[in-house]
């Protein structure tokens, strides 16, 4: 028992920014899950946020008392996905309860989960996640659906509620969503189903309620016990991010029990982004020339000077023209910022890094360079992350890693695994204490700011006597 125990405090150190109190609090509310395979018949789990973009990571599992687990292997270490447990991500992201929500586990099995938050304070740093197996239910849903319409049961509803034309309310870019006084969905239009089904919610909107739909922490319980004179001030409006997707929600109260209820969304997904893309890249290009202001146009300054010292015309031309190098290089990280053509062999981008490294160095004869492994394609704006991450990796190591060394080595090897991406930084140098590192220095900032910010994955560093490995895990 204190094994399992361990494991959660080593996978929430390693892998996630929970404190010590978050921690504690994880593990005591692991005993208490413990019973609850004792007198249920399901599989308990507690689940905590992934650096890797759209999933969670499960910490703890307690299989039924019974025997009767749907898993035939341990998940513990493994990422639940948006795309097979939004219910996992939704109560992990806003912090709210999610009942009976359909989900598909890591051994694709169809189970219904019940996800309930667990809390620091006012921060989710958890959840705590029921399943119950339902494959056979789906099965019988899916021959139910092929012979019925649910259209009809919504049509007269509409038509008295709106007093528009069905096709009207589905041409509409806002979803819509009423819901009667005992949280039952009553009307919605295809948008609402587009905004659920990108959030990864499997199941007919139909056969959900309220409480399951909401975006907000505002139960139904708390909406019927509103004063009904209260009803005309109650609009609530306000602005949700939901894993990278971001919404304007108004959510309107009536006193008809049966439109109790109406919540309009607004996708602003694809606004959100275009902004983030211009402050991003604006960011990432003054980023670039802050490194080039300090650096490089500083030693081409200085070799400038030099060479109106020489005598001979050779010795200046040479200054001159390694001055200009280094400016090129100056060049070509701007370059790597702006915008390039979409589906980039990623091997193709890292060799013309690896290229303009062994040139600008003075020690490369001594250091040799190799990439190996798997190339796949990324888009520019994953291709110029990456590469500005790799070439302050490499940059370090030329500086640092083979000081007082005759020769030495650096690896770059790339790995696929289904749409998960890793690249591996190798040398075989002096290695560093860890500890002892800058994290305010510019290079740091950049390589774990872009890992976090843009790639949403991991960093694992280790570093001895023998050399530097760093690894970075991502997902395309």
């Amino acid at each position: 028992m204190l094994m399992k125990y361990k494991i959660i405090e080593n996978l929430c150190e390693q892998q996630s920014s929970l404190t010590d109190s978050d921690i504690k609090i994880i593990i005591e509310t692991s005993k208490a899950a413990e019973y609850i395979t004792q007198i249920e018949t399901c599989d308990v789990f507690i689940d905590i946020k992934s650096n890797i973009e759209n999933s969670a990571l499960v910490v703890f599992e307690s299989r039924p008392s019974d025997g009767q687990s749907l898993y035939k292997n341990s998940v513990v270490g493994e990422l639940a996905l948006r795309v097979n447990e939004p219910g996992v991500l939704r109560s992990l992201e806003l912090g709210i309860h999610t009942k009976n929500i359909h989900a598909k586990t890591q051994e694709n099995i169809w189970v219904k989960q019940n996800v309930i938050p667990i809390k620091n304070g006012e921060n989710t740093i958890a959840v705590l996640i029921t399943e119950r197996n339902i494959s056979k239910e789906i099965l019988t849903d899916e021959k139910i659906k092929s012979l019925s319409d649910d259209n009809e049961v919504l049509t007269s509803t509409l038509m008295t509620l709106l007093n528009y034309e069905n096709d009207f309310k589905d041409e509409m870019k806002e979803a819509i969503l009423i819901f009667n006084s005992e949280g039952k969905l009553v009307l919605k239009n295809k948008s609402a189903d587009n905004i659920y089904e990108k959030l990864g919610f499997f199941e007919s909107l139909n056969e959900l309620d309220y409480n399951n739909l909401r975006f907000d922490e505002i139960t139904l319980t708390e909406i019927n016990g509103i004063n009904p004179k209260e009803y005309k001030n109650f609009l609530l409006h306000k602005k949700v991010t939901i894993g990278n997707n971001y919404f304007e929600v108004k959510k309107i109260v009536t006193d008809n029990s049966e439109n109790k209820i109406i919540m309009i969304i607004n996708d602003l997904t694809e606004i959100k982004n275009k902004d983030d893309e211009i402050i991003s890249k604006s960011v990432a290009i003054r980023e670039i020339h802050h490194r080039v202001k300090n650096n490089l146009q500083t030693i081409a300054s200085l070799l400038r000077l030099q060479s109106r010292n020489c005598i001979g015309d050779e010795a200046k031309l040479a200054l001159l023209e390694s001055g200009n190098r280094i400016l090129s290089i100056a060049t070509t990280h701007e370059l790597l910022s702006k915008q390039i053509e979409d589906n980039i062999s990623i091997i193709e981008v890292l060799s013309t890094i690896k290229n303009n490294m062994l040139r600008c160095f003075s020690n490369s004869n001594k250091v040799s360079i190799d990439i190996s492994g798997d190339d796949f394609i990324v888009n520019s704006d994953k291709s110029t992350t990456i590469a500005l991450i790799v070439n302050e990796l490499f940059q370090n190591s030329m500086e640092h890693a083979f000081i007082g060394r005759d020769k030495g080595s650096i690896k770059l090897i790339l790995e696929s695994i289904g749409e998960y991406k890793i690249v591996k930084v190798i040398d075989d140098g002096i290695g560093f204490d860890i500890n002892d590192t800058r994290k305010d220095s510019l290079g740091s900032k950049i390589v774990s700011s872009y890992i976090k910010d843009k790639l949403k994955g991991n960093l694992i560093i280790d570093s001895n006597r023998s050399g530097t490995s760093i690894i970075i895990k991502f997902i395309v």
